[in-house]
């Protein structure tokens, strides 16, 4: 029996109270014309209304809480940004606001910085599915609902997975009737963490090469870059698009793409979705990090047979051809900051963790079938690619969250990158408190902090 009920798509909802909102700031159409309101995508360095997350009633890895890790992002982030924290009923808001006390958060500052909105849900990746805000600069909101095939697994995946990613399906919708917003919905199939976006009229976002289930054109059969390329001008008002071509080895389709051969000859298993949001990030509207697999990590990488971070170089390196050639809406070339790759983290999967069901349940494909899927029938424990990325941090009003990976057992060098990341951190966004992170049980789930926040804008003129 499936866990969620199946909902089914719906078209563009707008509301009575959206639209005599709209039209009092100057008209509700769409269309070009005198009095039609301008939506904008805020970069997400802009004034924030607040910072959205949702609950999780259950972790991806047994003893690795997410709770735990949302609890600490939210009293880091409600210091300077209001938060709203989606849930299903009074029972996940109870399990909230005891992970805030036990972070020493008062419960007059909960109830003063922390909103509880009740919005139906399933799973936490509110970023991909729960909607994009745009701001008209005059008081209003939209949320932009595009379709969604399960991050590509749809047809891959059997009903533990296709339950939870059905029932979400058109949570954009939910959260824009819980704003009072209107949505507007795009046919593209599309994900919020594949798309980053200066402010000004440029977005990025990784195009794939048309390999099923991966992708902006591997997902969306039968459309080409250039039609990608109009729908998200149309739905976002930007003027420049850039496409990057590929996606991280640690963001890979599970059957698609993984799992990796590692030095021994082990396999690696990755849960990945091919999001730009694991590759770069915008600090002001010319100025993109971007991680770099150094020559030495590379020549240490090919002696060990370390195949995932030769990939990751050779990805990065084309990604830096790409964007070194690339301009802004305006015509002027981007500044690229360098900053660390973590390289690859593995841990181990059993069957008492949900990831591991999540990845057995990954092989109904009539045609591409899941490799090793024997371990999986024999209940045997497989290793699992975290998708550990610096670039995966949240800029809020006055604070940036940043992942830490090290943990003890593991490579000793991550403890110098956390703290090379943090310092260029604090030095592209001064005046902002860094604050780092430890988000194992979120990448146990195949994304990381960016993937589990929204930043709502400030809907007013910057």
């Amino acid at each position: 029996m499936s866990r969620f009920p199946v909902l089914r798509r719906r078209s563009l909802l707008l509301g009575a109270a959206a639209s005599a909102a709209l039209a009092a700031c100057g008209g509700g159409s769409d269309g070009p014309g005198e009095g039609a309101p301008v939506w904008r995508m805020p970069a997400e360095t802009e004034p924030q209304r607040a910072v959205m997350l949702a609950s999780m009633d259950f972790d991806y890895k047994h003893g690795w809480s997410t709770l735990e890790v949302q609890a600490t992002m939210i009293a880091a982030l409600a210091q300077t940004t209001p938060v709203v924290y989606l849930v299903n009923g009074d029972a996940d808001r109870e399990r909230m606001r005891q992970a805030l006390m036990a972070q020493s958060m008062a419960a007059e500052d909960i109830a003063e910085r922390v909103e509880f909105k009740v919005v139906d849900h399933a799973e936490l990746w509110i970023r991909d599915y729960g909607g994009v805000f745009l701001t008209d600069g005059c008081g209003h909101l939209r949320v932009v609902d595009f379709d969604f095939d399960g991050y590509g697994y749809n047809a891959f995946s059997g009903p533990y997975t296709n339950d939870a990613y059905n029932h979400d399906n058109d949570l954009a919708v939910r959260v824009a009737q819980a704003f009072g917003a209107e949505s507007l919905r795009s046919p593209l199939v599309c994900e919020g963490g594949n798309l980053h976006f200066n402010g000004r009229g440029t977005v990025i976002a990784v195009l794939g090469d048309g390999t099923e289930g991966v992708g902006l054109l591997g997902r969306n059969q039968g459309w080409t870059a250039a039609q990608i390329e109009a729908e998200l001008k149309r739905v976002f008002g930007v003027t420049k698009v850039i496409f990057l071509k590929r996606n991280m080895p640690t963001d890979a389709h599970t059957v698609m793409q993984t799992p990796y051969e590692m030095p021994g000859g082990e396999w690696a298993y990755n849960v990945g979705v091919t999001h730009i949001d694991e590759m770069v990030a915008w600090v002001d509207e010319r100025t993109l990090l971007l991680p770099e697999v150094t020559d030495a990590e590379l020549a240490a990488a090919v002696v060990a047979g370390d195949t995932v971070t030769q990939i990751a170089h050779d990805v990065l390196q084309e990604a830096y051809a790409i964007l070194s050639a690339a301009t802004d809406q305006d015509g002027r070339p981007l500044r690229l900051v360098r900053v660390p790759e973590p390289g690859p983290i593995v841990i181990q999967l059993t069957p008492d963790d949900e990831a591991w069901w999540m990845i057995e349940d990954m092989n109904q494909h009539p045609t591409h079938r899941l490799k090793g899927a024997e371990r999986f029938a024999n209940q045997e424990p497989v290793n699992y690619l975290l998708p550990a990325s610096y670039m995966n941090y949240v800029v809020a009003d006055g604070v940036v969250l940043v992942p830490r990976f090290y943990r003890p057992g593991r490579d000793a060098g991550l403890i110098e990158k956390d703290a090379a990341f943090a310092k260029i951190i604090q030095a592209q966004y001064p005046g902002r408190r860094v604050v780092q992170i430890g988000v194992d049980a979120v990448l146990a789930g195949g994304g990381g902090m960016h993937c589990i926040t929204q930043q709502i804008p400030r809907a007013s003129l910057v």
